[in-house]
């Protein structure tokens, strides 16, 4: 899947069961399970590196370059490829949106390697142009966003107040299960392969 109409189709074939009409998950909904699933799963995907270049010399530095940083999780400086991250990281802390105050004065083209998670898009869904999520972790995402479409459901019926119990109850347990299947699917996905040793970075 690469845009918004396959992810949609995809998260209805998750959300529609036999005690649930099609009708029920219109896209202003599932648009939202979506949107909200990208935000879970923003924080639990792959690590990311990307070198930044300083380019004003001093300890406060503008990462707004970036794209899509949502969670910076190291920093490691000087940089040059075949370097080990974890010989030199440095320390840093945020002091405003985009903005870090390093322990190191850095000089105007020094380079900075960053670890980070990314925030996830998927293509045409709110303003979107591409979509990031991988496609070997689609599904995952997915799971993300089908927990958070039952629990948006469950509100707009408790809003209204027009939810049986067991009604309710079935959503709930559906959001449930989703974190489960999601849980599971997640530890699988980051058994295997290299793992980042926090611990050798000071984190």
């Amino acid at each position: 899947m690469t845009a918004l109409a396959g992810f949609r189709s995809a998260l209805r074939l998750l959300l529609v069961d036999s005690t649930t009409s099609p009708v029920v998950w219109v896209d202003a909904l599932v648009d939202e399970g979506l949107l909200s699933g990208l935000d879970v799963y923003g924080a639990v995907s792959p690590v990311l590196e990307s070198s930044f270049t300083v380019v004003t010399t001093g300890y406060s530095q503008d990462v707004s370059s970036v794209t899509d940083l949502q969670s910076l999780l190291g920093l490691a400086w000087p940089w040059s490829d075949g370097l080990e991250f974890a010989d030199y990281t440095i320390g840093w802390r945020w002091s405003a949106e985009d903005i870090l105050i390093l322990n190191r004065e850095v000089a105007a083209g020094d380079v900075l390697r960053l670890r980070y998670r990314r925030r996830h898009r998927v293509e045409n869904l709110d303003g979107a142009t591409a979509t990031t999520v991988w496609a070997s972790e689609e599904r995952l995402f997915l799971f993300y966003a089908g927990a958070a479409a039952c629990e948006l459901r469950l509100d707009q019926l408790g809003r209204t107040r027009t939810a049986s119990q067991d009604e309710g109850e079935r959503l709930s347990a559906r959001a449930e299960r989703f974190r489960i299947n999601a849980a599971d699917l997640l530890l699988s996905l980051r058994s295997s392969g290299d793992r980042v040793v926090w611990g050798r970075i000071g984190l």
